[in-house]
């Protein structure tokens, strides 16, 4: 055999065992995964400084305490499913992700890392 093919041979078989080590020591693999995904249909806050559109004003929260009863009801129900993964849509904007985040957090004991997107 050729140096230069056996050489080959042992990368090959070097990348091979060491793929195979690292998938041995990576992370156990939950026994469920759950996932979830939930439209809000304009979860914002009361705080209408931030919309720009009449119609996000309309559809804001009347008064701080709707707010809260809105932001209450969603923790509810998303600690009663307590997903790995959970995609919300028609959230106003990062700030009402974190307060729906910290009322996880502080109510639940559920935490979750938020991956915002602009829309």
């Amino acid at each position: 055999m050729r140096p230069m093919n056996l050489a080959r041979i042992y990368i090959g078989a070097f990348l091979l065992t060491a793929a195979l080590i690292t998938t041995a020591a990576a992370d156990e693999l939950p026994k469920k995964l759950t996932i979830a995904t939930w439209n809000l249909e304009w979860f914002f806050d009361q705080y209408t400084g931030d919309n720009s559109a009449e119609l996000a004003k309309k559809q804001s929260a009347p008064s701080r305490e709707d707010w809260d009863w809105k932001l209450a009801g969603v923790a509810k129900v998303i600690s009663e499913i307590k997903p790995d993964i959970l995609a919300l849509q028609e959230v106003e904007n990062r700030r009402v992700l974190f307060y729906l985040n910290q009322k996880l957090k502080s109510d639940y004991k559920l935490n979750y890392r938020i991956a915002y997107v602009e829309g």
